[in-house]
């Protein structure tokens, strides 16, 4: 049976990754962490059997918003253009609008200049 990811908070975005020779996958992530050993221990408490913790700490900023509210918003223009974007929360009530997820900066690069190709202007961030 397949977890209800909204029902224990989490919010599940996709992200198309290059894994070399093992190829190109659309994978599903779930939150951010700050760090692996809190990644794993969320995993822990919210009993996600099937879930791998992964290290992707680069990502495509879209925007800076003063609430998730409003990044949320921002999201459907972005999705209408076949993207996923997710919200991460900022300091105070302001939120990020994100996409993508990598384990290297250059491969968050790569997406960064797909992302001018379609006319989107975004900035490679640690999140």
């Amino acid at each position: 049976m397949q977890p209800n990811f909204e029902r224990k908070g989490l919010a599940p975005y996709i992200v198309y990754t290059d894994l070399g020779e093992k190829g190109k996958w659309w994978r599903t992530l779930l939150g951010h962490y700050k760090n692996y050993k809190e990644a794993l221990q969320a995993i822990k408490e919210l009993n996600l059997d099937d879930v791998v913790a992964v290290k992707t700490p680069f990502a495509n900023l879209l925007g800076d918003h003063p609430s998730e509210k409003d990044a949320t918003g921002a999201a459907s223009r972005f999705a209408a253009k076949g993207l996923f974007p997710y919200v991460a929360k900022s300091t105070g009530n302001a939120a990020r609008l994100l996409v993508g997820a990598y384990p290297t900066q250059a491969e968050a690069e790569q997406q960064q200049r797909e992302l001018q190709g379609m006319g989107i202007a975004a900035r490679v961030i640690q999140r």
